[in-house]
C-alpha cells in the first residue's frame, strides 16, 4: 500500500471534490455553464498539478518506475483567461488570438512525453540529469510564471475596462475576491521560485503543504460559491452594465455603418473584441447590443453581411471566374462548408444551383 501523510490525503480529497465540482458545473443553467466549466477545469488542473509534487513521487518510489508528470501547468493561465472572457462575453469561443494561448499547454504535453520516453531509455547522462532534476523544474516553472503573469494582465485589463453600475454588487465583490486570491497564489509562487532558485534548502518543503492546502480551500470555496449562486458569473446579476452616455440605437447604427463602410466582415477571424475596439466599448457591451437591440447573435449578424457580399459577387459573375471556395473566402467566410450552410439557409439552394437557376 502507498503510505500518504495527512497533507497528501487532504490534497487528494480536494482533487476529488474538484472533479465533483466539474461534473456538477455541466448541470447548471446554460447561460452560466461555459465560464463555470472553464473555472472547473482550472481548479481540477491546478490540484492535479499539485499531485506532481505530492502523490506521484510516492507512487514512483513504491513502483520504482518513472511516471510522467501531469502536463497541466501551462494550460492553467489560459483556462483562467477563458473563464474571465466567457464571463463578460456570452458568445466567447476559443478562436483567433485566443488559440495562441493554448500553445504553451500543448508544448507542455509534448515535452512531458518526450522527456518521459528519453528518461526510460537513457537511465544516465547529463540530459537525463537535467530532465529529472532542478534544470527542467526551474525551466518549466519559469515559463509558467511568465505565462501566468501575461494572462493575469489580460484578465485585470478586462475588469478595468468593463464599466460597472456600482462597486458594491455581488458580481463585483466576487471578482475582487477571486483576483485577490489568485494574486496571493501567484505572488507566493514567484517568491518561492526565486528563493528555491537562489537559496536552495532555505525553507522546509513541508511549508509548501500549508500553501497548497490554502490554494485548495480557496479554489474549492470559489467553485462551490458559483455552484450555489451561478448568477455572480453574469452581467445580469447587476455587476456590469453598458456605457451610460451612448444610446443603444445610436450604437447599433454606428456598428452597422462601420460594417458597411469598412467591410469589417471580410476579415475571416473577426471577433467581438474587434467590434468592441472599433466602437471603443467593452465586449460585454457588444454582446448586449447584439442580443437586446439588434436581435441577432454575433455570427448571425456577420454572416448576414458576408452572405450579402457573396450574393453581390455572384450577381456580378464572379462565380464564373473563381471557385465556390475562393468566392467564400473573398466574402469573409472561413470555410466553404460554412458559406454553403449560410447560403442555403438564405436562398434554399446552393451557390452553384443558384447561378444555374438565374
Amino acid at each position: 500500500m502507498f503510505e500518504l501523510n495527512i497533507f497528501q490525503i487532504l490534497l487528494l480529497i480536494g482533487l476529488g471534490n474538484a472533479l465533483i465540482l466539474l461534473v456538477s458545473f455541466t448541470q447548471i443553467r446554460r447561460k452560466y455553464r461555459k465560464p463555470a466549466l472553464y473555472l472547473g477545469l482550472f481548479i481540477v488542473g491546478y490540484l492535479a498539478y499539485q499531485s506532481n509534487f505530492t502523490v506521484i513521487p510516492v507512487i514512483q518510489s513504491k513502483l520504482s518506475f518513472v511516471i510522467p508528470n501531469l502536463p497541466t501547468l501551462l494550460f492553467l493561465p489560459a483556462l483562467f483567461l477563458f473563464f474571465v472572457e466567457s464571463t463578460f462575453n456570452p458568445d466567447f469561443r476559443i478562436e483567433g488570438k485566443y488559440k495562441f494561448f493554448l500553445i504553451p499547454g500543448f508544448f507542455d504535453v509534448i515535452q512531458q512525453i518526450v522527456s518521459w520516453l528519453y528518461v526510460l531509455n537513457h537511465p544516465a547522462g547529463p540530459i537525463h540529469d537535467f530532465l529529472t532534476g532542478r534544470g527542467k523544474h526551474f525551466t518549466m516553472e519559469g515559463l509558467g510564471i511568465v505565462f501566468s503573469l501575461l494572462c493575469f494582465f489580460y484578465a485585470i485589463r478586462k475588469l478595468i475596462r468593463t464599466r460597472t453600475k456600482k462597486k458594491k454588487t455581488d458580481a463585483y465583490t466576487f471578482y475582487k475576491f477571486v483576483l485577490a486570491g489568485l494574486a496571493i497564489i501567484l505572488g507566493r509562487w514567484i517568491a518561492t521560485y526565486f528563493i528555491d532558485l537562489f537559496a536552495p534548502g532555505s525553507y522546509h518543503f513541508n511549508w509548501q503543504y500549508y500553501f497548497w492546502l490554502f490554494d485548495t480551500g480557496f479554489l474549492l470555496y470559489t467553485g462551490y460559491k458559483i455552484l450555489v449562486s451561478p448568477k455572480v458569473l453574469k452581467s445580469d446579476s447587476g455587476g456590469f452594465s453598458l456605457p451610460e452616455n451612448d444610446h443603444p440605437s445610436v450604437m447599433s447604427n454606428r456598428l452597422e455603418k462601420a460594417l458597411k463602410e469598412k467591410k469589417l466582415f471580410l476579415k475571416p477571424t473577426l471577433t467581438r473584441a474587434d467590434l468592441a475596439e472599433e466602437l471603443g466599448v467593452s465586449e460585454v457591451y457588444i454582446s448586449s447590443l447584439l442580443n437586446e437591440e439588434m436581435r441577432a447573435s454575433f455570427y448571425e449578424l456577420i454572416n448576414r453581411y458576408r452572405f450579402e457580399e457573396a450574393l453581390r459577387l455572384i450577381q456580378a459573375g464572379k462565380l464564373n471566374q473563381i471557385t465556390v471556395e475562393a468566392l467564400a473566402k473573398e466574402a469573409g467566410f472561413k470555410s466553404k462548408s460554412t458559406f454553403n450552410k449560410v447560403f442555403k439557409k438564405q436562398t434554399g439552394t446552393t451557390p452553384t444551383r443558384y447561378v444555374i437557376q438565374k
